[in-house]
């Protein structure tokens, strides 16, 4: 904490009182009778110090009460016709020798200070006296007063006072709260015995001219606070959206005592620094991740990464960050800055990023994001580089990430030319073929446009390697004029990746070839998918379009007969209203499918379902020869698909549907998860 010392005087002086002794009848009366007692409060306390001089007169006010504890308890009420200082209580008479009186009520032991406001600078309504006379020898006549109860056998507790007067930092004309700390425990946060490390009061309404003061009032125990000459504490403001600070010491002993006003003085305003924290709360532990309420605390993260390490972050409250040029994280080799990122279920609104590495928020994500939603968000980028919203890369080569409950809506443009733009991450790749990237629970909602010519992107990610995604959705405009490889889910992998209950809906278009509902291409071995669907239109302006898959074949456009990818296409339904190609080129003639464009025989395709009527546009040779939508049985490298006689016709439709059966009815027919779906609409949802 960068702060400066200033040596101020803690002034003290007591309260004037006054002092009266009467005859008590108390004794005189029954239990339980109907008396009438006199009570009376200290004169008004001058108090000078530190070149101030200060009056606080405590008054009797309709309503109060006051409680006698002897042998029995009773709780008396003030009676009209009461002066400033003097007045009359009525109640049942209380058994006993000696009293404890107790003012206001009988739980002023347990005041707690800590919730104090001051509306208005220099403004009083917020104080309020309490005190208690301690076995004194009678309670019909008294006087809050320390001669009073010691004359009567007894003593008095008081609250204290602590004015500050001080001088605001240069330019600083509003506060919200006021703290006095030390390094250890050495004030009381209460009437009881527990010490406590701060004393804070609330402000509001605080709006200072420039060179006025802030005059802050803030009750204290009405037990004394000893504070030793050359301890340290430190005094901090809350002003115009900033924490200020500075170290005072005493220069001798002092206290903050009872039943009195203690004035602490600040008079140069050069002194304060700035000492507003970075964040809202914690260490960056898991125990206590930093806590994250403000821009300014988002744009901390960046610095406070650590290399080797892992920082934790917590968002506590929803962030909006409309006008924020936000720079992505952990964008430089070798990407070792990992993060533990909690949105708590809050959302960041408005967020925007055009950088020219890795446009996103987490740059390349090394580590864990989940519970966060993200709304209006905008990725504009000119650069050859992975773009998502989320990441670019969520994780890479010996790097592992993984996301869950994420949830985005906004748009992307990549006016670049690079394989990996998507809604959600460019990229997703996991460290290594056993330490798999894993996604889950996680939407996206909007847009993805890519205009440059380069292969591979999607609605929720460009492209993906070693990774798993599963219960995701993405309802999505994805446009790639130039390229190929499209996708709902994503364009293509280039590692194994497996995708399972997921769906995706919207509009998926390729300028060229190769655009799928769910993927644009499965071309590595082993890549499936299982239990998904899509109700996106798929269209493609030359040739290989399918309503889940469009290429299935390890990237060949040859020996689909004797290739093995061991792709598995299992259970999904293609309930597209549109599969089409939009340009027919003569020259090719690569087929369309319902379910896969274009498909090695060999693959695993079992039981997929498509919608029974809906609008299929192959290419013209494929037309030429006859090929339409047939159903086909269930294939694997035992039992090869049957595709016919035509060299190009290597489509695959599934089944179609029963005519009236909706989707649910489907995947439940299908053996869909009732743990995973929510099958009560007519179309899945994931729960």
């Amino acid at each position: 904490m960068k702060t400066s010392k200033y040596i101020i005087a803690l002034c003290i002086l007591a309260a004037a009182v006054s002092c009266s002794k009467t005859e008590s009848p108390a004794g005189l009366q029954a239990p339980g009778d109907l008396v009438t007692i006199r009570a009376s409060l200290p004169e008004t306390a001058a108090t000078k110090g530190a070149g101030l001089e200060t009056k606080l007169s405590w008054t009797w006010n309709a309503g109060d009460k006051i409680t006698i504890i002897g042998e029995t308890t009773e709780e008396f009420k003030i009676k009209d016709g009461f002066t400033p200082k003097k007045a009359e209580f009525v109640g049942k008479a209380v058994k006993g020798s000696t009293f404890t009186i107790l003012y206001p009520n009988g739980d002023v032991a347990a005041t707690d200070w800590s919730s104090q406001v001051q509306k208005g600078n220099d403004n009083l309504d917020h104080l309020r006296y309490e005190a208690a006379l301690k076995d004194v020898d009678d309670y019909f006549s008294f006087s809050f007063n320390p001669e009073w109860a010691a004359e009567h056998g007894g003593s008095i507790s008081q609250v204290g006072v602590l004015k500050f007067v001080i001088a605001m930092p240069d330019g600083v004309t509003s506060a919200s709260s006021i703290t006095l700390s030390a390094e250890e425990p050495l004030f009381y946060g209460t009437n009881g015995e527990e010490k406590t490390d701060k004393l804070v009061l609330g402000l509001q309404d605080i709006t200072l001219k420039t060179g006025e003061p802030l005059t802050a009032w803030m009750m204290t125990s009405w037990n004394e606070a000893a504070l030793p000459a050359g301890k340290p504490m430190t005094l901090s403001i809350n002003g115009d959206g900033k924490v200020y600070a500075q170290t005072i010491s005493l220069g001798a002993d002092a206290a903050i005592a009872s039943g009195q006003v203690n004035i602490i003085r600040v008079s140069d305003g050069s002194k304060w620094q700035d000492d507003t924290p970075r964040y809202a709360s914690g260490k960056g532990t898991a125990e206590s991740p930093w806590v994250i309420t403000t821009t300014e605390h988002m744009l901390n993260i960046a610095d406070d990464l650590l290399s080797g390490g892992t920082r934790y972050y917590k968002l506590g409250a929803d962030i909006d960050m409309t006008g924020i040029e936000w720079v992505p994280l952990n964008t430089v080799s070798p990407y070792d800055k990992a993060i533990d990122f909690d949105g708590d279920g809050h959302t960041i609104a408005n967020f925007s990023c055009n950088a020219a590495v890795y446009p996103s928020m987490f740059g390349v994500l090394n580590g864990y994001v989940h519970n966060l939603k993200f709304t209006n968000a905008s990725i504009s980028t000119d650069a050859n580089t992975a773009t998502g919203i989320v990441a670019g890369y969520c994780g890479t080569n010996g790097v592992l990430a993984k996301v869950d409950n994420v949830h985005a809506e906004g748009t992307v443009l990549s006016n670049g030319a690079y394989s990996g733009v998507g809604g959600l991450f460019g990229r997703i790749i996991g460290a290594s073929a056993e330490e798999l990237a894993v996604v889950t629970n996680c939407s996206m909602k909007g847009s993805v446009t890519m205009t440059g010519a380069k292969n591979g992107m999607g609605g929720f990610t460009g492209l993906a390697s070693n990774a798993t995604i599963s219960k995701c959705s993405a309802d999505v405009t994805v446009n790639c004029p130039a390229g190929n490889y499209v996708g709902g889910i994503f364009g293509y992998d280039s590692g194994k990746t497996i995708i399972s209950d997921c769906w995706t809906s919207g509009t998926i278009q390729s300028g060229k070839e190769r655009a799928g509902g769910i993927v644009g291409g499965l071309i590595k071995a082993e890549s499936s998918i299982y239990n998904c669907y899509t109700t996106a239109s798929v269209k493609v302006n030359l040739y290989i379009a399918g309503g889940i898959a469009a290429h299935c074949n390890l990237d060949a456009k040859k020996n689909n007969d004797t290739n093995d990818p061991k792709n598995h296409i299992e259970k999904c339904i293609a309930w597209n209203d549109v599969v089409e190609i939009l340009v027919p080129d003569d020259a090719e003639h690569y087929s369309s499918g319902a379910v896969i464009g274009y498909t090695a025989i060999k693959n695993y395709l079992v039981d997929c379902v498509r919608k029974p009527d809906f609008k299929f546009v192959e290419c013209p040779k494929n037309i030429e020869l006859g090929y339409g939508l047939i159903d086909q049985d269930n294939a694997s490298p035992d039992t090869p698909l049957v595709k016919g006689t035509g060299t190009y016709n290597f489509a695959y439709h599934g089944k179609a549907a029963a005519a009236g059966k909706t989707v649910s009815q489907i995947a439940q027919e299908l053996g869909w998860s009732a743990d995973i779906w929510d099958f009560s609409g007519d179309l899945p949802k994931l729960r």
